[in-house]
């Protein structure tokens, strides 16, 4: 995995860099499939914009790709808005991913750990809304 930060009308200082990176990295430990993270941190010079502090990123997967942009008034805090933004878009593109192996027959062994540790608690989660009524039977009373 490769990660960029480029800054944009700011001079990156190394505390920005190193905030940016750790947020960035747990990001990493959610998807095994991430190839390259780039982050771009800019701010808008206009003073009749209140949220000048803008955080944006691009993830590139094995398959496919990840944009989010997020902006406030303090840039740690953009940085934060974007990265749970982030994770609610991998943990999204993870369970399409899930299902596309689950409708295509593909064994439980071909898929990683992490991602039966979602089937699993997604199928826990399931359980109780598929069943909606059981009527037992008694066979000596029918008979």
């Amino acid at each position: 995995m490769h990660l960029t930060i480029k800054g944009r009308n700011i001079e990156l200082t190394p505390a920005l860099k190193q905030y940016a990176s750790e947020k960035l990295g747990k990001v990493t430990k959610l998807f095994d499939q991430i190839i390259e993270i780039t982050a771009i941190l800019s701010v808008e010079k206009n003073p009749s914009i209140s949220n000048n502090q803008i955080a944006e990123v691009n993830i590139i997967l094995k398959k496919g790709t990840i944009q989010a942009k997020e902006a406030s008034e303090n840039m740690y805090a953009s940085i934060d808005l974007l990265v749970d933004k982030i994770e609610r878009q991998l943990r999204k593109h993870k369970t399409k991913l899930i299902s596309k192996v689950k409708t295509s027959g593909t064994s439980i062994r071909e898929m990683s750990v992490e991602e039966t540790a979602i089937a699993e608690t997604e199928a826990e989660e399931n359980l109780g809304e598929d069943i909606v009524r059981i009527d037992i039977v008694n066979e000596e009373e029918t008979v």
